[in-house]
């Protein structure tokens, strides 16, 4: 088997990004660069807790070509090699499902990025516009938003993508925007308490409560391997 040993970290990558909720039982993906032209990527429908090294794909990034594969790659494909043509330093890019910056997207909410965050995530955390999973049109709408400053973007109805020089760089990508996105979720709340009759004041307070134990609940299976 081609690239094993590295097909196989992509295995472990997928189930620490389960354990970490960012990925569900089959969803969520990424890309992982390999050399020059050779790319490993996930599989489109698979069971992450039962993947196995075979099931990870090998690709040529130029044209997305089979190099070897045991199931169809994932739909995604496209998106993780645009974003890896255009940065040639980036070596992993993930799509997640992760909460709050998938409400963040839903809500097409773009994020201003402190600057304490600005070497992880760029300035900020642009929103990409729908189109249908897959398609050309949302691979060039992510290709357009993809700036030399900045690793994650939010894909408006779809998920949140991010990238990194590594593995670990682009699951710091990963955590860093979620804690940024449940912030931000919880000053948009805090806005509206005002404004809103008892009963919704009482369902805000709530979500609000929530949103703070989340935040400061620093989990250690968030940052086991």
């Amino acid at each position: 088997m081609l690239f094993e040993h590295q097909r196989d970290s992509v295995v472990g990558l997928c189930l620490q990004l389960s354990r970490q909720g960012y990925f569900s039982v089959s969803g969520g993906n990424l890309m992982m660069r390999l050399d020059d032209d050779v790319v490993a990527v996930t599989p489109a429908v698979a069971d992450y807790q039962l993947l196995t090294a075979a099931d990870i794909g090998l690709l040529r990034l130029s044209d997305l070509s089979s190099i070897e594969t045991s199931l169809s790659p994932s739909a995604d494909a496209k998106l993780h090699a645009q974003v890896l043509r255009r940065r040639p330093e980036l070596q992993c890019s993930i799509l997640t499902h992760q909460p709050f910056a998938s409400a963040c997207a839903l809500l097409g909410d773009a994020l201003e990025v402190p600057a304490a965050q600005h070497a992880v995530l760029g300035k900020q955390v642009k929103v990409v516009s729908y189109a249908l999973m897959g398609t050309h049109w949302l691979a060039k709408r992510l290709e357009r938003a993809v700036g030399s400053d900045a690793n994650a973007w939010l894909i408006r109805h779809r998920g949140v993508f991010c990238a990194g020089v590594d593995s670990a760089a682009a699951v710091t990508v990963i955590e860093q925007l979620e804690r940024l996105a449940a912030n931000h979720l919880q000053e948009r709340i805090s806005l509206r308490l005002n404004s809103e009759p008892p009963t919704e004041v009482a369902k805000l307070t709530a979500l609000l409560k929530d949103l703070h134990e989340e935040v400061a609940d620093d989990r250690p299976d968030r940052n086991s391997a």
